[in-house]
């Protein structure tokens, strides 16, 4: 952010295209990526990141979907696992929607 040099504060704004974001509170900020990174290396980046994740979700869906596991461990192991998933999908929506962004550039 050292080098930002405009500043826009606009409520309600929507995404723009080919930018990261993050959430702060109740604020989302928007930095744009064209011009700055590498879109087609930054692409790549995200499909293995989704595929990397894909496969984290498939482990914890493997366990979770084995009746013993879920019978024989203690709550508190089967509720992290629940969590994990929970995570894990969250953040895949997020990286399938940033690279849709990016395959639109």
């Amino acid at each position: 952010l050292a080098s930002v040099t405009d500043l826009t504060v606009q409520p309600g704004a929507e995404k723009p295209k080919a930018s990261a974001s993050v959430v702060v509170g109740r604020c989302e900020v928007f930095v744009p990526l064209a011009g700055m990174i590498d879109l087609d290396q930054e692409r790549e980046r995200l499909r293995k990141e989704i595929e990397e994740k894909e496969e984290f979700l498939e482990s914890v869906e493997q366990k979770l979907n084995n009746h013993q596991f879920v019978n024989k461990a203690p709550d508190e192991v089967v509720d992290r696992e629940r969590q994990k998933r929970r995570d894990a999908t969250d953040e895949l929506e997020r990286l399938h929607e940033n690279l849709a962004d990016l395959e639109e550039v």
